[in-house]
């Protein structure tokens, strides 16, 4: 029996680089200093900087550009990032990962990381006091 067309689907660029940050952020040993691909998907759900991505003919090629923390030896991490964005991009979208491509842009010392972590909390903390006011 044929199979029969029942119409299309398209899968936004968004949709793409929203699974691809929430992917890598799930890897333990990213910082989440501002601007990395951790505070991204914390702040924007994946919207944003520090993720790019190309879909052509069912097939995508994804740019990762990332802060990590002192310690875990990058290629490791970087290749533990590789390989769950692919894994999470390809199931959730059937689309073909042919390359995802890790820039680790900033080292995250441990006293940069406590002090981008602190000024997150005084932030929410102002932001729900402002909540209560109106």
């Amino acid at each position: 029996m044929a199979e029969e067309h029942v119409g299309e689907v398209s899968i936004a660029e968004e949709v793409v680089r929203t699974i691809a940050a929430i992917a890598a952020s799930e890897i333990e040993g990213l910082s989440t200093l501002p601007g990395s691909v951790a505070e991204v998907v914390r702040v924007f759900g994946g919207r944003g900087k520090g993720v790019e991505t190309e879909v052509s003919d069912g097939r995508v090629k994804i740019n990762l550009r990332v802060a990590v923390r002192y310690g875990p030896p990058l290629h490791e991490l970087a290749r533990r990032i590789q390989e769950k964005v692919k894994e999470d991009v390809e199931k959730m979208t059937g689309l073909q990962v042919d390359e995802v491509n890790v820039y680790i842009q900033k080292l995250a010392l441990p006293r940069e990381e406590l002090e981008a972590e602190m000024g997150t909390e005084a932030e929410a903390e102002a932001q729900a006091g402002k909540g209560e006011e109106g």
